[in-house]
Formats: C-alpha cells, sequence, structure tokens
C-alpha cells in the first residue's frame, strides 16, 4: 500500500473519498461527451472533404464562410471559419467519408464496448478492488481519447472509440465498489443520488466546457486533446487522495450488508471463482432481472438524447455547433438535481421506488409525445424547457437502477457485479440509439424517433409495475428485496 497522507477524521475521510469519486467520475464525462459535442464539427469536416477537390477547396470554403457569416451576423468571426483552418486544412482526408449513418454505428458500437464491459469488468472490480480499476478507467481513456484525436475515419475512429467506451466502463464499477465499502446501506440511496449527479453535472459541464473551446476557435482534434488532458489532472488528484475502504486511512470498517454474501465473508481470490457463483445468484431472482429490464429502456431514451442532442439542436432547432453543444449540457444539468431529488424521497420518505418511478416515466412519454407532435423550429427556449422536463422525468428512475437498486439486491460483497450486469443489460438494450435512430430521422423530421422512444417508455411502465408487484415494495422502500428462485 502506498504511502499516503493520513487523514484521521472519521468525518472529513468520507467526505473527501465522495470527492474524489464525485470529481474522478465528472473528468470520466470530459472524455465521453466530447464525441457527441465535435459531432457537428466531425461531419462537415468530413463530408465537405468528399464533395470539394483539391483545386476549389479554397473558393469553396470561401462561399461557405461567408454563409455562415451571414447567418451569425452579430459575431466576429463565425465558427467555420475558425475551425476551417484548425480542422479541415490540416487533418481532412477527402478518400474517407464520415456520414450521418457512420456516426450512428459508431455510437452503437461504442454502446456495445461500454456493454461489454460493464460485464466483464464486474468481478474484475471485486477482485482488483475499486481504487484500482477507477484509475484504470481514467488512464485508458485518456490514451485513446488522444489516439481517437490523432486518428481519421474509418477503421480507426471505431477501434479507438470502442476501446475508450470499454475502458471507461470500469469507473462506475469502481466507484461502486469503493462506496460500499464506505457508506452503510441506510445511506445507500442519498450517496448513490449524488454520485449519480458527477455523471449528470459531469456530462454538463463537459458539453459547456468543450462548446467553449470550440467557440474560442479550436478544431475537433484540438477538443479531443484538451479533454485528455483535462482528465489526466483529475486523474493525478485521485491517485493522491482515493482510497479502497476506511482500514486504508486507519479507520473501522462499515458494517457489513450484503444480501448476498459467501458463508465467511472472505473476498474472492480469482475472477474465476467468483463470476459464475455471482451471476447465478443474481439471475435466480426475478426482481433482479425486472430491473435489468427497466435500465435497458431507459439507458436506450438516455443515450440516444445524450448522443445527439447537439445534433438536433443544430439542425432542428437552428444553433450553431458551439450554441448547440452548451445547450446540449441542460439535460445531464437538470437530471443531476432529479438523481438527487430522487435520493431524497427514497431515503427521507421511505416510500417504495415503483411509486416515485411510475409517475416520472408517465410525465416522460407526455414528453415525447409533445416532441414528436410539435415543431420546436427556430424556438429554442421552448426547447430546451421541454428537454428539461424530458431529463427531470427519465433521470429519477435511471438512477435507481444501477445505484441504489442494484447496491441493495447485492450488498457490499457483489454490488459492484450486479450494477455492472444491470449497466450491461441497458447498454445492450440502447444499442440501436446509434444506427436505428439515425435512420429514423427524415432530414429535418424526428418525429419517429420521439414516437419510438414513447414507446420504450411505455415497456418500462409496465416492467415498473410488474417489479412493484413481485417484490411488494411498492408502498415501501425500507422493506428488504426477498429473495427469490
Amino acid at each position: 500500500m502506498p504511502n499516503f497522507p493520513r487523514i484521521p477524521n472519521v468525518k472529513i475521510a468520507p467526505i473527501l473519498i465522495l470527492i474524489c469519486l464525485f470529481t474522478g467520475y465528472t473528468g470520466y464525462y470530459i472524455c465521453r461527451s466530447n464525441l457527441s459535442v465535435t459531432a457537428p464539427l466531425i461531419l462537415e469536416e468530413f463530408n465537405r472533404s468528399t464533395k470539394v477537390s483539391d483545386q476549389d477547396f479554397f473558393s469553396s470554403a470561401t462561399t461557405r464562410l461567408s454563409d455562415d457569416e451571414f447567418h451569425n451576423k452579430n459575431r466576429k468571426t463565425s465558427y467555420s471559419e475558425r475551425n476551417l483552418s484548425n480542422s479541415n486544412l490540416s487533418y481532412s482526408d477527402p478518400a474517407k467519408p464520415f456520414t450521418k449513418n457512420d456516426l450512428g454505428d459508431l455510437i452503437s458500437f461504442g454502446i456495445l464496448c461500454y456493454a461489454l464491459g460493464k460485464l466483464l469488468n464486474g468481478p474484475l472490480t471485486e477482485w482488483l478492488g475499486g481504487r484500482a480499476t477507477f484509475l484504470l478507467g481514467m488512464f485508458g481513456a485518456i490514451a485513446s481519447t488522444i489516439a481517437f484525436g490523432l486518428s481519421y475515419p474509418m477503421i480507426a475512429f471505431f477501434l479507438f472509440w470502442g476501446f475508450n467506451r470499454f475502458i471507461q466502463s470500469m469507473g462506475w464499477l469502481g466507484l461502486i465498489h469503493v462506496s460500499a465499502h464506505w457508506f452503510s446501506q441506510k445511506r445507500h440511496a442519498l450517496v448513490l443520488g449524488i454520485l449519480s449527479m458527477s455523471y449528470l453535472l459531469g456530462d454538463a459541464f463537459a458539453r459547456w466546457y468543450l462548446g467553449k473551446m470550440i467557440e474560442f476557435g479550436f478544431g475537433w482534434r484540438d477538443v479531443f486533446m484538451i479533454a485528455a488532458a483535462s482528465l489526466a489532472m483529475i486523474a493525478f488528484f485521485n491517485v493522491i487522495f482515493l482510497r479502497q475502504s476506511p482500514k486504508a486511512y486507519g479507520l473501522p470498517e462499515v458494517e457489513s450488508d450484503p444480501e448476498i454474501s459467501n458463508e465467511n465473508n472472505e473476498s474472492p481470490s480469482t475472477p474465476e471463482t467468483t463470476r459464475k457463483k455471482l451471476y447465478l445468484q443474481l439471475f435466480l431472482r426475478w426482481d433482479f432481472i425486472l430491473i435489468c429490464g427497466i435500465n435497458s429502456c431507459l439507458t436506450f431514451i438516455r443515450e440516444t438524447f445524450n448522443d445527439w442532442n447537439p445534433i438536433y439542436l443544430h439542425e432542428v432547432v437552428g444553433m450553431v455547433p458551439d450554441q448547440a453543444a452548451r445547450a446540449s449540457a441542460v439535460f445531464p444539468f437538470i437530471g443531476a438535481f432529479a438523481a438527487l431529488f430522487g435520493g431524497f424521497l427514497i431515503d427521507r420518505l421511505q416510500k417504495g421506488f415503483a411509486l416515485i418511478m411510475l409517475p416520472s416515466l408517465l410525465i416522460l412519454m407526455g414528453t415525447l409525445l409533445t416532441f414528436a407532435q410539435v415543431s420546436f423550429q427556430s424556438n429554442p427556449t421552448i426547447a430546451l424547457l421541454f428537454l428539461s422536463l424530458a431529463s427531470f422525468a427519465l433521470m429519477i428512475p435511471y438512477t435507481f437502477c444501477a445505484g441504489a437498486l442494484a447496491l441493495k439486491i447485492g450488498g457490499k460483497r457483489a454490488g459492484a457485479t450486479a450494477s455492472g450486469i444491470i449497466d450491461t443489460f441497458g447498454y445492450l438494450g440502447s444499442l440501436p440509439a446509434g444506427f436505428l435512430v439515425a435512420r429514423l430521422i427524415r432530414g429535418t423530421d424526428w418525429s419517429w424517433v420521439f414516437y419510438f422512444l414513447a414507446f420504450i417508455t411505455a415497456v418500462a411502465v409496465v416492467l415498473t409495475i410488474l417489479f412493484a408487484l413481485k417484490t411488494r415494495t411498492f408502498f415501501d422502500a425500507s422493506t428488504t428485496i426477498p429473495e427469490t428462485s
């Protein structure tokens, strides 16, 4: 064990760990939201490069700049003018186009890699420990982000983005594992609500921060390098202060409260000896299977908004790319407060998870149907208000699934594995959020996208009702979820 600074205060140490986990997972999103934020610039670069020959490139670029300046009279310099020299002149390869369908396929491939990582890295986290996997995911994300920023379509994009998403799957698993060792079960809902704000506020901050970099004139490749450098600084902070358990600070361990535990409370010696046993115990529970199904539906909706928001705001609402990038931060920003609000309701009111989840899902369904029926073209304020409502209604039930419910079922011993499996099903179920959404879009008509998302929400409503009936915890959150076989 490295000789880190000792912090003996039993009240200060958990707060420090919470800060480490919060800032660390916020940093993860700087190297995850970068693709969504820069997508309009990437599509513009590689689509233009397929249409413009070397001989007339500069004349075409001049015409494009005139159009952009016409539509942005109040800007001293348009985003296209600033990024043309930073991106196209130096890097574009006319032989390799990158279309919206390619972007959708890349998004889906990244989701697949992330889902596989969640599945494979759960038992690995139980073996290596949460701190090790949390830091390993950071350094892997830094390396793959730099590599992506130096690459071209098509194979390299898929290779480096896929590795980025795979290695980043370690982040939440490590966070869950460390949290289970530092906080008692009665605080799990509130703690996980706070930590869930990290990936929501982290996503919001990343979109605002990287959007500002685009506004300042940086090209998409520069944005990727800035993202990697930013995560590196956060990783350094976590290397110094993050601990696996209170024992590393010389403090007493929190009480053990697993529902899935071995008889002697022994730590697993290898991933191979524990993986089959943990998986079998979890998959014999109907409540666990239903949570996996609910999370699949909600993750599909969340990934659709996360990946396509900047393009929707750019193409439909009419924002320029840097504005769309910053405005897309509204979705995770509002979702962060929804996560905290949901955790507060569970901890304070002691009402059943389903009783809080169902009204949220019904509100979400109504909001999605509004998006399908109403055009928000040239009306950004109303569009962002409905986007905020969708986020608040979605993120309350979403954060329960792989957070508080996973810990309630898995406990200290299997919490990371339970969370990993739940997230795996979530991301496997959301695979069509890339390629299917790209093909449902009809120019500036996104109505079929939102109708499909409303249908997915209806499925989640049915599964939530079944979960409440099966676990008999509709009204009482303090009731232990019963074992099933």
